[in-house]
C-alpha cells in the first residue's frame, strides 16, 4: 500500500510538472475510532458515554466539509464500540498507522485511550502503541481525559511523566493532541471540530493552537466545563508548532531525548501554575 500510494504522488508531480507544487498534504485518509458503551468491552469500573459517537462524526463532517483543493480525503475507518480493539492500535503494524490522521472520543487515561478492560480491548501501557511505525500516520486528536497527565495524578498509575510514557510512540507521527487533566462530553461538538480545522487549514494557526482554541472556545466558554488543560504532543516543537500550509506526508524523525519531545498545555478554569 506504501508503495503504490507514493508512486500515484509521483506520477501526479511527474504528469503536471508545469503546475506549481501544492504546499498542502497530499493525502487525509483518516479514521475514527469511538466508544459510547463500555459494558461489551469489559467497562473498568468506568461509566458508558453518550457522545463520543457523534464527536467522531462531527471531525468527520467538519474535515470532508472543508474541501480542501489539493488534498485527498477519504475516510478509511469508522470503528465503533466493540470494533475498538487493542490490536488496531498496537504494535508497528497496527491499523492506526495506515490512515494519516486519527480521531478518538473515549475514556482515557496516562497510557492513552481505554478501550475496555476484556483483553481484547486492553492496551497495557503507550509502549504497546507505535504512532506512525509501518504507515502514514501524523496527527492523532483524542477527546479523552488524561493523555498527558502528570504521574502523580495518572489513574491509570503509570508511574511516569507524560514525555516518559508516549516517546516510543513517536515512531515517525508529527502531533498528538489530547489534555492533561479531566475533559467532559459537551454540546457543541460540530463547532468544536469546524474552528479546529478552520483555523487550521484556513486560518494559518499553528497546529496546537487550533487544538487549543477549538478546547477553550467549545467546552470552557460555550460547555461551562472548568478545569480543561487541551495539550499536544510534537515529535519536536517544529513539528508541534506545524502550520497546515506547511504539512507534508514525510514522518517526523522520533525524539532523540526528552528534551526534544515537546508538550505545551493551557489551563481554563483554575489559574496556571
Amino acid at each position: 500500500m506504501t508503495v503504490l500510494r507514493y508512486l500515484c504522488l509521483t506520477l501526479l508531480v511527474v504528469t503536471f510538472s508545469g503546475i506549481s507544487p501544492a504546499a498542502d498534504p497530499p493525502y487525509m485518509w483518516y479514521a475514527t475510532y469511538s466508544i459510547n458503551d463500555y459494558e461489551g468491552n469489559g467497562s473498568c469500573g468506568r461509566g458508558n458515554l453518550q457522545r463520543s459517537h457523534e464527536g467522531a462524526a462531527a471531525f468527520s463532517a467538519a474535515l470532508e466539509a472543508m474541501n480542501l483543493p489539493n488534498t485527498n480525503i477519504s475516510y478509511k475507518y469508522r470503528r465503533k464500540d466493540t470494533e475498538c480493539t487493542a490490536g488496531r492500535w498496537t504494535g508497528a503494524a497496527a491499523e492506526v498507522n495506515m490512515v494519516d490522521f486519527v480521531f478518538y472520543a473515549g475514556h482515557g487515561c496516562g497510557k492513552g485511550p481505554v478501550f475496555g478492560c476484556n483483553p481484547e480491548y486492553t492496551i497495557s501501557n503507550t509502549n504497546d502503541i507505535r504512532f506512525g511505525g509501518n504507515g502514514y500516520l501524523k496527527w492523532v486528536q483524542a477527546a479523552s481525559c488524561s493523555w498527558f497527565t502528570e504521574a502523580e495524578d495518572d489513574d491509570c498509575q503509570s508511574g511516569l511523566s507524560p514525555k516518559v510514557r508516549w516517546m516510543p510512540c513517536l515512531q515517525g507521527v508529527h502531533a498528538i493532541m489530547g489534555h492533561k487533566a479531566k475533559t467532559w462530553e459537551y454540546e457543541y461538538m460540530e463547532e468544536a471540530a469546524r474552528q479546529f480545522w478552520n483555523d487550521w487549514c484556513v486560518n494559518g494557526l499553528e497546529i496546537w493552537e487550533a487544538w487549543r482554541n477549538s478546547q477553550a472556545e467549545w467546552i470552557y466558554e460555550h460547555g461551562g466545563s472548568i478545569g480543561i488543560e487541551p495539550a499536544t504532543l510534537g515529535s519536536s516543537e517544529k513539528w508541534g508548532k506545524e502550520k497546515f500550509a506547511d504539512a507534508v506526508d514525510a514522518p517526523a524523525p522520533p525524539p532523540t531525548s526528552l528534551d526534544t519531545a515537546w508538550l505545551t498545555r493551557t489551563r481554563y478554569g483554575y489559574p496556571v501554575y
